[in-house]
């Protein structure tokens, strides 16, 4: 799982290298976690139990999010909502019991009512098709 873990931190880095910009757009915060990314992505992982496959949906929703830059700016003020509202997503998708959303948001250091509201933005951007296709 180490691996995974390490594969995972290594994407969401190289996707928001060089990509800093002004125009902030969805998923934007103006509170930026003190927490590396690796470290994040282990807090979330610790708390929230998550497994290989939820990182496999993760990381196509992250791909799917990356490929729409004209509407989303992965950048160091949103990486951290999309990577636990794509975890989120994820892990709903996958297991059939889930952590509420309130104990999410607590572990991901959003409120409420923010993942809720990224929830909804990125099921509406993905058209609430969450299938993997290889």
């Amino acid at each position: 799982m180490d691996n995974i873990l390490h594969t995972y931190t290594t994407f969401v880095c190289n996707l928001i290298k060089n990509n800093e910009t002004k125009d902030k757009k969805v998923f934007h915060s103006t509170i930026v976690p003190e927490l590396t990314i690796e470290k994040y992505i282990n807090r979330i992982s610790k708390y929230m139990h998550i497994e290989k496959e939820e990182y496999y949906v993760l990381t196509f929703s992250m791909d799917y999010i990356y490929r729409i830059k004209d509407y989303v700016t992965i950048d160091t003020t949103s990486i951290y909502n999309i990577i636990m509202t794509c975890i989120l997503v994820a892990y709903k998708f996958i297991c059939d019991e889930n952590y509420t959303n309130k104990y999410c948001a607590l572990v991901g250091g959003m409120s409420l009512q923010e993942l809720n509201t990224y929830e909804i933005t990125l099921l509406n951007l993905k058209d609430w098709n969450l299938n993997v296709e290889l």
